[in-house]
């Protein structure tokens, strides 16, 4: 998948479960997205953290290919999970 899918995969995923002001609360967004492996960084403040976890489980396809979502890790750094992700 393109980032670009994917990131309009999880806003609109993002947006149906929580809407328009849950989504501005939760200050969500896509670091790093490698379309290669599939795997990406997704940002997001501490107290959002179980929605935002729930929000990418709910992600059911990305350009209308059934997809399963799987949380590898959590970090509370940027550069430590880019070092994970490696």
């Amino acid at each position: 998948f393109s980032e670009q899918e994917t990131i309009n995969a999880m806003n609109k995923t993002f947006l149906q479960l929580f809407g328009e002001i849950g989504v501005s609360k939760m200050n969500y967004s896509a670091v790093l997205f490698n379309s290669s492996t599939n795997k990406g960084i997704v940002k997001t403040n501490n107290d959002s953290l179980v929605e935002a976890k729930s929000a990418i489980l709910f992600l059911k396809s990305i350009a209308n290919i059934p997809v399963i979502p799987k949380i590898l890790f959590v970090s509370g750094t940027i550069n430590k999970a880019k070092t994970k992700l490696r």
